[in-house]
């Protein structure tokens, strides 16, 4: 399941995942990022990931591949990501962001939430 955060606030697409996450959740992200890829001069991009959510990496990757193709063309554009988790593997993904991206990408555990938003809504 997909929650969006913080829909008030320009430049930024915040959601949470949890639970199962289904093809409809995941284009409902791409919707967004590409609403706002069309829109601002920059998007920062704001991600929590529950402690419950089903990891099925045959799934997850399938149904991100829809994410991927709004994001890699707008890589440019994409200034900042935050991703609050406290599974192993998302801070392995973010130790090798700098292969891939040239965004400022940081993982924070779920205690440091308040601090991983203070940090994606900084104008720096």
């Amino acid at each position: 399941m997909i929650a969006f955060l913080h829909e008030e606030l320009p430049n930024l697409v915040a959601f949470r995942l949890s639970g199962t996450v289904s093809a409809e959740d995941i284009d409902q992200v791409a919707d967004r990022l590409e609403k706002s890829f069309d829109s601002e001069e920059f998007v920062n991009l704001y991600v929590e990931i529950d402690n419950d959510l089903q990891e099925s990496f045959g799934g997850i990757s399938e149904q991100a591949k829809k994410g991927f193709s709004v994001i890699l063309p707008n890589l440019g554009k994409l200034r900042k990501a935050a991703v609050v988790s406290d599974k192993s593997w998302i801070q392995k993904i973010t130790d090798f962001k700098d292969m891939f991206f040239s965004m400022d990408m940081k993982a924070f555990p779920e205690s440091e939430s308040d601090g991983a938003f203070e940090w994606i809504t900084a104008k720096k």
